[in-house]
This record gives C-alpha cells, structure tokens and sequence, in this order.
C-alpha cells in the first residue's frame, strides 16, 4: 500500500536518502591510505576521515539496531608489547582465542569477540594481528548495537544483519599491501631493503634480493592458483589467462636476456651481477602479482571497465 499523505512522503524520502548514503560510502568512491614508514597501504571510503590511532566512523544500515561501526588501525612497535600480545596469540585457552588467517597471501592473526551488558549494549569486535619483523600491524573493527529497552514493543529495532555490516570489513583487509615485502609461512615479513642495511658482505647483500625474488615467485604462484580456481566456471577467462601468463613468461625470460647478454655473466658483469639479476627479477614478479591481484580484489559495482573481473 502506497503511502500518499506528505508525511508518508517524507518517511520515504528520509529513508531512500539514509540508504543511498550508506550505499555510497559502501560502493562509492574510496581512497588509499599508504603508510612509507612501516610500508603498507590499504583502501577505505572517501568519507573517513583516516587518522591512525583513531575510531574512524563506518556508515551503518539504517533502522536497525545497530548504532555504530568503527576502524582503527594502530601499530605496535615497542618490543616488550610486541611480546605480549604474540604471547597472547599463542594462548589457546583464553575466552576468545586467536586463530590463523589468511588475507590474499598475507599471513595474519584473527579474533572475534562479543561482550553484551544488561543495559541493552552488545559490542562485536573483529580484531586482525598481522606480524612484521619489527612490528605488528592491529586492525580493530566493532559493531556498537543498542536496543531500547523501555519495553515496549513498538520502539524495538530488527536486529542488524552482522553479514552485511561485516562485508565492508572485507573489502578494506583485501585492500591492505606491503610494499617491498612479502609474508613468510609464520606470518614474519622480510623486507629487502632492511635486510639489506643489515648485510656486510656481497654474498648476504646477493642472499637478500634472492630470498625476495623468491618470496615474489611464490606469491606470484598462490596468486594465480587462487585465480584458477575462483573463476573455474570462467573458462573463455581462464583461457585467455593462461596464454598471457605464458607469455609474460616468455617477456621475461627474454628481457633478462636482452639486460644480461654476454654468455659469461660473472666476469663479464661483476660480482654484483646475482644481486642485480635478482633485483630484476624481483621487481618484474611483483609487478605482475599486483596485476594478477585486480581478479581477486574484484571491481567495483557498476566499474565499466571492469572486463573479466567480478564485481565485489
């Protein structure tokens, strides 16, 4: 039944305007937040006003009771607190327990907790711990609800629906990225640039663009197994992926040839020639991760340019 009278029209028009407001900040337009201090850079929505160390204000779902939902992203770099709470990570037998995630190949550390009261509040909390060599990285989402508890039925709100205020919480951990680094099996970043102001001698200096370009590979590798099998049902897409993956292949192999030439690579190009090799080839890998990582982000909805990739 349509509503006709002028205040009928004006609860419609509150409620199309408080919805196309979420909308926006949900699916509009975001923007990136890099950090070159600790190297890392993730996406959140224009809206926010990103200040590390602060509750950044989420939009909510209106007319539910849901009141509130907040980011905070801080890092942790004093020692003995680093040891505290990877001490806490490991500890099984707390309330609510840590447990092992993965964010596109990053390596991370997953909490969910809940604390209601008896005045009608409940907080959720999705708290994210991401180890670094000399930090740890804490992303901290909540959910603040609160019901009227005066007892009459017509002032309670349906509860919120935690799968859909939670969906934004996963666009903004699949946007975060390190640069210059990429996770070990324990979650511990080795960064080639730090690693490398700690070598003293050319054979750790040439170590350290080798365990990078390794690490890239193996990225590179996860990134475009997990590629095949989220587009199985793709398969025009997945052919077309495979001939350019072969030939990115055949780019590179062959642009290392044309930058190295000589047959003899270590007198004609020095004692330095593993560590530019893999320099090379680090910077050549990584790149193409960053490529191949547009798939599994996903596009934006309504993204004209879109192509093969689906919409978040």
């Amino acid at each position: 039944m349509l509503i006709c009278n002028r205040y009928g029209y004006l609860i419609v028009f509150s409620l199309l305007f408080f919805w196309s407001t979420f909308a926006f900040a949900e699916k509009g337009k975001w923007k990136t937040y890099h950090n070159p201090q600790y190297q890392f850079s993730l996406k959140y929505p224009e809206t926010v006003n990103f200040r590390l160390d602060e509750d950044l204000e989420l939009a909510v779902i209106p007319g539910t009771t849901l009141k509130s939902k907040t980011l905070r992203v801080s890092i942790i770099s004093d020692p003995d607190q680093m040891k505290t709470v990877l001490q806490e990570v490991g500890n099984q037998d707390i309330a609510f327990p840590w447990q092992k995630e993965t964010i596109g190949h990053i390596e991370s550390f997953q909490q969910i907790m809940e604390e209601p009261d008896m005045g009608g509040r409940f907080y959720i909390y999705h708290n994210y711990l991401i180890p670094q060599k000399n930090h740890v990285l804490d992303l901290s989402f909540t959910l603040y609800s609160r019901q009227d508890m005066s007892g009459l039925e017509e002032n309670r709100l349906p509860w919120f629906d935690e799968a859909a205020e939670t969906k934004i919480f996963e666009k903004i951990l699949k946007s975060l990225s390190f640069s210059n680094a990429k996770a070990n099996s324990d979650g511990r970043m080795v960064d080639p640039d730090q690693c490398l102001e700690q070598a003293t001698t050319q054979t750790a200096i040439n170590t350290c663009n080798q365990t990078a370009y390794q690490q890239a590979e193996k990225a590179l590798n996860q990134t475009y197994q997990r590629i095949l099998k989220e587009y199985a049902s793709d398969k025009e897409f997945l052919k077309r992926l495979r001939q350019a993956q072969r030939a990115w292949i055949g780019f590179r192999d062959n642009h290392m040839k044309s930058l190295y030439p000589k047959q003899y690579k270590a007198s004609d190009y020095g004692r330095g020639f593993p560590f530019c090799l893999n320099q090379e080839l680090y910077e050549l890998t990584n790149a193409r991760v960053k490529q191949l990582q547009k798939w599994l982000d996903g596009a934006d909805e309504g993204d004209v340019c879109a192509g093969s990739i689906k919409f978040k």
